[in-house]
């Protein structure tokens, strides 16, 4: 998680980056919009369980991150 509050937007883009990047080497893009569509309500669904559950920053930071990666991962499918 960022801690330089002038880093920050260059930070979290990067690590979306990153993580699109891992799961797309992991799983593969996205077989069909409706795929996406799964995967992004997962990562929302796991996300919502972390802020439901008062989890630790981090960890609600690291699922944030996985739900933005796979929007931007669909747009960018999208796109091509």
């Amino acid at each position: 998680m960022p801690e330089n509050a002038d880093q920050l937007p260059d930070t979290v883009f990067e690590e979306v980056k990153a993580e699109i990047i891992r799961a797309h080497s992991k799983y593969g893009k996205f077989n069909s919009t409706h795929e996406a569509y799964a995967v992004i309500l997962e990562e929302t669904e796991e996300l919502w369980e972390t802020i439901r559950k008062k989890e630790p920053k981090q960890r609600t930071y690291e699922e944030a991150i996985q739900v933005a990666a796979a929007t931007i991962a669909l747009i960018i499918d999208l796109l091509h």
